[in-house]
């Protein structure tokens, strides 16, 4: 857990020294300062027809600037492309709750417009986008009422299948908000950069090719697992092997079953809860002091975004896991 702090207190350090003193205003989208190079020529030319998410063409006369973001899960697409959304959905939890954005919560301001499943529409209005990004499957049903407020675009919530082959891995989903914006340069240089980090990680990682890993929520009464592609992926992540085929609700039975070598464990920064069901479990079950893991005290807390398929929390997972796993 400290190590995990220290990580995202050095983002923030270096996101200061990105964008010095000043603040984002709160009336329109801020641009974050980068290393990368902006979309020049043709690339950043405008009007453009972009093609969303459920196959609807949408012409953009300029580039979005007041973005309302109404999917939590890709907030940090468009945060890594330099772009902060002028409002979103569930800003207390995500935006300020996330160890991959907390960094630029600090910083940014992001008006917030309710909840993903039933956004504000008095609110949206009276932010006044130019472009609102929704999740049909959430809240295709309210887009008719969206669309009176301002142009509608929907994106998948995440990487996921079944909305093409962009939107199913985490850099399609980069390089769909890079046509969005106009930054196609910005969007391929940093699934470069995350693609170099996932080789370097997997070559420091490859003493632990052969012992198993689960990527874990403690809940009240049971475990959901997770499998992150930037893990297990063994072409295009680090590699590492899960002891189970898919990702899902667990017993803390089934999980002795399968007994993994590492426990990655998921941790929220809001609040103590999964702190808390750890120390229970540590004091009183005898079925997870059993677990291999746990005896080895190879038990690793990684800020949740990391479990979100977001590229920043990506980059936070892979440096905690190579910092753990390293310093053994």
């Amino acid at each position: 857990m400290k190590k995990l702090r220290v990580l995202i207190v050095s983002i923030s350090l270096m996101l200061g020294l990105l964008t010095g003193c000043g603040g984002a205003p709160a009336n329109t989208n801020a641009e974050v300062p980068s290393e990368n190079t902006p979309g020049t020529g043709e690339e950043a030319a405008w009007p453009r027809t972009y093609v969303d998410a459920v196959g609807n063409e949408i012409v953009l006369d300029k580039k979005p600037e007041r973005i309302a973001l109404l999917n939590f899960h890709n907030y940090e697409a468009i945060v890594a492309l330099g772009q902060i959304p002028v409002a979103a959905t569930d800003t207390e939890t995500v935006y300020k709750g996330w160890g991959s954005l907390i960094p630029y919560a600090e910083k940014f301001e992001i008006i917030d417009v309710g909840a993903t499943k039933a956004p504000n529409l008095e609110k949206l209005v009276e932010v006044n986008p130019d472009v609102i990004l929704y999740i049909d499957s959430t809240q295709g049903a309210i887009v008719e009422d969206l669309k009176k407020i301002a142009p509608v675009i929907a994106v998948a919530g995440g990487p996921i299948p079944g909305y093409g082959e962009n939107w199913s891995t985490w850099q399609g989903v980069i390089r769909e908000y890079g046509m969005m914006l106009g930054e196609e340069a910005k969007a391929e240089a940093e699934i470069a950069r995350l693609e170099g980090l996932l080789t370097d990680a997997k070559v420091k990682l490859a003493p632990y090719q052969d012992k198993t890993f689960v990527f874990i929520r403690l809940q009240e009464k049971d475990i959901y697992s997770w499998m992150p592609d930037f893990a297990f992926n063994p072409e295009k992540g680090i590699g590492l092997k899960s002891p189970y085929e898919k990702p899902g609700q667990l017993s803390l039975e089934s999980l002795a079953d399968l007994n993994p070598d590492f426990i990655i464990l998921y941790d929220e920064i809001t609040n103590t809860v999964d702190e808390d069901k750890l120390a229970d479990l540590n004091a009183n079950s005898s079925v997870w002091q059993s677990l291999t893991a746990v005896k080895a005290g190879q038990v690793i807390s990684v800020d949740r975004s990391s479990f979100s398929g977001g590229p920043l929390g990506m980059e936070i997972g892979i440096r905690a896991l190579v910092e753990e796993l390293t310093s053994k």
